[in-house]
């Protein structure tokens, strides 16, 4: 196909474990819904922060109201007159009256149930949007003045005043110092720094109520961090190709008080059934060959009806080409299939080679449309890797062999 000045990137060149991941995030980021989520949080996000302000200064005025009213409660020699401690009493009442509508914090409880529900049903989605309208908390653990401790923070920036640190104690796990007022209702990502120089290189441009990236922003241009975190996710949730023995756990009754490791087995063994494919295998097998003969039965019946390769799944670089040079670049089909020069060449070419590339660049087209519409609000998963992106081959056009000639016969000599 004809080339462009302008590169459009193609989620198949990436390296290999990145590959599906990278067309995952590229059908997701065009995903019309999952774009107006994002606006959908960004919107909820600004106005948080009004409610944040707003809970933060009534708060303040309400704990000055209750300190002054206990301070004129404990006043004995002369104690305090009546009419004042009903005063302040009135007062307290009239900042609890504005501080109840927003003490639980209804709106930003809606960003925190908005990412929640993406996380049960698609944690990419859950990690994408969480990136793309971060409230990031900041860890470290390193030597500072003379001992190993461990920081916390809102900002990328140690010097800022977010940041709390305390003496690490070795063998008694993290314990990071909470930030003054109680819960910090940020809801991540969790950035961990590897070191004290540079510790946080991805985030060095990001200011409070900003965002590293969008939904314009190709893989190869996303944060290191973020591509890993997007790559682990996916072989977590969707990709994890382990195999192991569990022991089946009964559901304990209404009456039954679990011990700790208890409690863990059972919550483990849901989570193994929730998650995983699960087969009954006897365990009266006796021999090898029989083993063999059960698992062959059960590879059949896994591998019906799944592609034999990963290198189609989620759009082939064909694929992607026809839908980037049709979609994006707005090309014609005769731009894309022969050339932008395709008006200095003859006419009857350029519309036989049209004619003869329809087919299979529509057909590709059409399948990372498909993919886009499936990958959200639900992954639908086992439909897009059955989409195929190339169309099958037409038995009835297929040329017959030809037959060879018969060889004639020589004349026997007598």
């Amino acid at each position: 196909m004809a080339g462009s000045p302008r590169q459009f990137f193609n989620p198949c060149s990436p390296r290999k474990n990145e590959r599906i991941p990278a067309k995952i995030w590229e059908l997701l980021r065009r995903n019309d819904s999952f774009r107006r989520d994002v606006n959908r949080l960004r919107a909820l996000d600004k106005r948080a922060s009004k409610e944040t302000e707003e809970y933060q200064e009534v708060a303040r005025q309400f704990n000055l109201a209750s300190d002054a009213l206990a301070e004129a409660l404990r006043q004995k020699n002369p104690p305090t007159p009546k009419e004042k401690i009903a005063t302040l009493k009135a007062h307290q009442a009239a900042a609890w009256q504005r501080l109840e509508p927003i003490n639980s914090r209804p709106i930003r409880r809606q960003t925190f149930r908005l990412i929640e529900n993406h996380r049960k049903t698609h944690p990419l989605a859950a990690l994408a949007l969480t990136w793309l309208v971060p409230e990031p908390e900041f860890f470290i653990r390193c030597k500072r003045r003379g001992r190993i401790q461990e920081g916390h923070g809102f900002s990328p920036d140690l010097r800022d005043s977010s940041w709390s640190w305390r003496n690490a104690y070795v063998g008694r796990g993290r314990k990071l110092a909470v930030k003054v007022g109680g819960e910090s209702w940020t809801r991540g990502p969790g950035i961990f720094a590897p070191r004290l120089i540079n510790p946080f290189p991805d985030w060095q441009n990001w200011r409070l109520g900003g965002a590293l990236f969008d939904c314009t922003t190709p893989w190869n241009r996303l944060p290191k961090s973020f591509r890993s975190w997007f790559v682990r996710n996916w072989r977590k949730h969707y990709d994890s190709k382990d195999g192991y023995e569990f022991n089946y756990v009964r559901p304990p009754r209404k009456t039954d008080i679990l011990s700790p490791a208890a409690a863990a087995e059972y919550w483990g063994f849901l989570e193994t059934v929730s998650c995983n494919r699960l087969f009954a295998i006897s365990p009266s097998l006796l021999t090898t060959k029989d083993v063999g003969a059960v698992f062959e039965r059960l590879q059949n019946r896994i591998k019906k009806g799944l592609p034999e390769s990963r290198e189609h799944l989620f759009g082939s670089e064909t694929a992607w080409e026809h839908y980037l040079a049709l979609k994006e670049r707005k090309l014609s089909l005769a731009e894309h299939i022969v050339g932008t020069d395709y008006r200095t060449i003859d006419s009857i070419s350029v519309t036989k080679s049209v004619r003869d590339q329809r087919r299979n660049v529509q057909f590709g087209v059409n399948a990372v449309e498909k993919m886009i519409a499936l990958v959200y609000p639900v992954f639908e998963l086992k439909k897009a890797v059955l989409v195929h992106s190339a169309p099958p081959r037409d038995k009835k056009k297929r040329r017959k062999p030809r037959a060879a000639a018969p060889v004639p016969k020589q004349p026997v000599r007598g």
